[in-house]
């Protein structure tokens, strides 16, 4: 353990460019069980500008390599958590340790851990807003991709059923063209 780091390894299900950096989270692993649940989002909140709370790119790459990846498992040192919500989620990051990746999961590994892991309950915290993140299974779902108000890019609204219930025009910050 290093000293004073308190250390999550965390399968990384949301990354998001935001502002000057990246917005990353993702459920914390045990090896003894795939299911889990507890969310965790990294941050910068030991700086001033509120533009710099998300990490940095300065981060997470080390030796020029990304130590993060969307449905890969990395370890990260932490200070506390800060909870503010809804986004009871955020934990500050140990910016003297950098996050390792551990693992990128084959795609059989990812089938089955998002199956182990995806609670619709999550869905009824969201809305609630006693959370911000959440991993939920439609039923069915449709994307949207299109103009977004200032014309600058493309936005993504997703329509999707859960339980019955139709869920209409939702914006979905984690899907991008590439």
């Amino acid at each position: 353990m290093l000293k004073g780091a308190i250390s999550k390894e965390l399968v990384i299900l949301a990354m998001t460019k935001m502002a000057n950096g990246i917005c990353a989270a993702g459920i914390e692993f045990e090896p003894s069980s795939l299911v889990t649940g507890q969310w965790i989002r990294p941050v910068r909140l030991d700086v001033s500008d509120p533009m710099e709370h998300c990490i940095q790119l300065t981060d997470f790459i080390v030796h020029g390599e990304p130590q993060i990846k969307l449905l890969g498992l990395s370890e990260f040192f932490l200070k506390e958590p800060k909870p503010s919500p809804p986004h009871i989620e955020d934990w500050v990051i140990d910016r003297r340790f950098k996050p390792r990746l551990i693992k990128e999961f084959t795609d059989n590994e990812k089938l089955v851990f998002l199956n182990s892991n995806a609670h619709n309950g999550d869905l009824d915290k969201l809305t609630r807003k006693e959370c911000s993140l959440g991993l939920i299974k439609p039923d069915d779902f449709l994307i949207h991709f299109g103009p977004n108000k200032k014309g600058d890019d493309i936005a993504v609204r997703v329509d999707f059923t859960i339980r019955k219930e139709r869920w209409k025009d939702k914006p979905c910050s984690d899907i991008r063209l590439r």
